[in-house]
């Protein structure tokens, strides 16, 4: 998801509001966006990014949905759901490296937020 919304500059609303019949997996691959003010673009992907969705699409599970990127229910993702996915996978990759000096990658130590601007001084923040 996070591929396709960077490589393609897409909007929240744009991305979770995609279909399959959208995507065209041709070469050169694109995918048909439906943006802001109703306006239409076709955006031409990135190899990677096309073989990506290619993927995802591969082990989508095989529902009577059209979103490519469902929720636990298997239903079209929602914005809320899509920022809920997003807040969980940075609050894992946060807890995964410290940026403190002299950590070197390691997990922070216990009471350091690393997402919090204190931190980098060596303060614990609580939050």
């Amino acid at each position: 998801m996070l591929h396709l919304a960077f490589a393609g500059g897409l909007r929240v609303f744009e991305l979770v509001g995609l279909r399959l019949d959208q995507f065209d997996g041709r070469s050169p691959a694109s995918i048909h966006i439906i943006g802001k003010g109703r306006r239409e673009r076709v955006l031409p992907l990135w190899q990677e990014t096309a073989a990506a969705i290619r993927a995802w699409i591969a082990i989508r599970p095989k529902v009577d949905e059209t979103a490519p990127f469902l929720n636990n229910a298997g239903r079209m993702m929602t914005r809320a759901g899509f920022q809920y996915i997003l807040e969980k996978q940075a609050i894992v990759e946060a807890s995964m490296t410290c940026p403190l000096p002299g950590t070197a990658g390691s997990p922070c130590p216990k009471g350091m937020v690393p997402s919090c601007p204190e931190s980098s001084s060596g303060r614990a923040c609580h939050g």
